[in-house]
């Protein structure tokens, strides 16, 4: 199926005015807790994503399905959310480890893994 300019823009309209419309009930809800509840709801999603991304370290979608436990269906919301931001942004140490080696090889640079877990360290990344 083949969609012309005009069908196209009101398309993306109305996909963009759901996810309005879908933020401003999530926002809603959110302002009908309480306090104390807020508070306990961010502490569980909090709690859930520092088990996906950072002891399982799992992929966006691994952590909304698995750990999360939900299906295909929040793929999207959580994206428009900006969910899929704070995770790509989430950089693992054992990564800025691996990138520091594979640079300084790059630039024949030898450095001894002590060393550079050292001054990883001095700069409050320990691996």
């Amino acid at each position: 199926m083949k969609f012309g300019d005009d069908e196209w823009q009101e398309m993306t309209a109305q996909f963009e005015q759901s996810f309005k419309d879908l933020e401003q009930q999530q926002e809603q809800y959110w302002a009908s807790l309480t306090k104390e509840q807020q508070l306990d709801l961010f502490c569980c999603v909090v709690r859930r994503l520092v088990k996906g991304e950072i002891e399982d370290n799992r992929s966006y979608r691994g952590i909304l399905y698995d750990t999360f436990g939900w299906g295909p269906e929040a793929y999207a919301i959580a994206q428009m959310a900006g969910y899929i931001n704070l995770h790509n942004a989430i950089f693992k140490k054992e990564r800025i480890h691996e990138i520091l080696v594979g640079v300084l090889k790059d630039v024949e640079i030898d450095i001894d893994p002590e060393v550079l877990n050292q001054a990883l360290g001095k700069h409050g990344v320990w691996v």
